[in-house]
């Protein structure tokens, strides 16, 4: 009696999977590359060992509940799982996309805030009082708008002058 092949042959994991992706991610010209390569790494040390066909929404769901605090932090990481699978589907690892069925959080869409004359006084001066060798970067954060992550990972083909 000939044994089914799948007994024999164990699914690829989700950790395979996000390995290929680090390499889809790392020979593209991202935005933001060193963020989707530290996302892919966190999804991979919790998710690796699972079989990757047999993941369930509930699973990245749970996972995304558990690991996750804000809204655009549970998009972003529900994004790199979703690009996880789209690449393995391309190059036929698996049939399907889990991360497609689980719901995307609700950002909320405020409009965008300035400090005032008197809070950009006071935090200039806690700043300097505080933490001097820091104030260059705040600076450059208030001038710019850009957020911590994009400021440390900026490079010289990002700067338009």
């Amino acid at each position: 009696m000939k044994m089914p092949e799948n007994i024999r042959n164990r699914g690829v994991t989700f950790g395979a999977l996000a390995d290929a992706a680090l390499t889809y991610i790392d020979q593209r010209d991202y935005r933001d590359k060193r963020n989707a390569i530290q996302r892919v790494k966190r999804v991979k040390s919790d998710l690796g060992p699972m079989e990757a066909e047999k993941m369930l929404p509930a699973d990245i769901a749970d996972w995304l509940a558990k690991n996750t605090n804000t809204p655009g932090t549970h998009n972003r990481y529900r994004s790199v799982i979703s690009l996880i699978f789209r690449e393995a589907i391309k190059n036929c690892k698996v049939s399907s996309n889990p991360a497609r069925l689980v719901a995307q959080a609700k950002e909320e869409g405020g409009r965008p805030r300035w400090l005032k004359p008197d809070e950009r006084k006071r935090l200039f001066e806690e700043m300097e009082n505080q933490y001097p060798s820091h104030f260059p970067e705040l600076v450059i954060s208030l001038g710019t708008g850009m957020r911590r992550g994009e400021q440390y990972a900026l490079t010289w083909g990002y700067v338009d002058m």
